[in-house]
């Protein structure tokens, strides 16, 4: 009987194991992730969607290559929560965000739910949903991460990432 229940222990905790998700890295993380290498990173505020959660300009050098991203970070009790959106994610961000705020006066007013979105290759979230007829507007931060969700303001959403953008923009001339 003890055998019994310790194969099926062990056979529980590989198959836990196999099925468990492991975390990828995004994009920027791999290019801050460099061994071997002098990684130089700026931090540029650009400013606060919440008080506990900033967005800032990052300009990333290693060896002659510049990577540049949008970074938003929600601080929490039990750790942050952070996106690294690459620039080019950026740019399709943004003009993603024009086409689901178009869709959104059409789906305000609804009562049944709706839910439209759109996901970074990095597990980047942004999208709405409606609620009795409301539009509420979502960022997931993180993939992976069940504390990284926030609900700001469309307009909060669309100052703060084009002001990353026009940073960028700054930093890069």
């Amino acid at each position: 009987m003890r055998k019994l229940v310790f194969v099926l222990m062990l056979l529980g905790l590989v198959i836990g194991g196999l099925v468990a998700e492991e975390k990828q890295l995004t994009k920027v993380e791999l290019f801050l992730s460099r061994t071997g290498k002098i990684v130089r990173v700026n931090d540029y505020s650009v400013g606060r969607i919440y008080t506990s959660t900033e967005v800032s300009a990052r300009k990333i050098e290693s060896e002659g290559e510049v990577l540049y991203a949008c970074v938003i970070e929600k601080k929490g009790e039990y750790g942050n929560a952070t996106a690294f959106i690459e620039e080019e994610d950026l740019d399709e961000i943004i003009s993603i965000l024009k086409i689901l705020k178009e869709q959104s006066f059409e789906d305000e007013g609804k009562l049944h739910h709706i839910e439209n979105k759109f996901i970074t290759e990095d597990g980047f979230r942004i999208g709405y949903y409606t609620t009795k007829g409301k539009i509420q507007w979502f960022m997931k931060l993180e993939k992976y991460a069940s504390r990284s969700t926030i609900w700001p303001k469309l307009e909060k959403i669309e100052s703060m990432l084009n002001q990353a953008k026009q940073k960028i923009t700054e930093i890069k001339s």
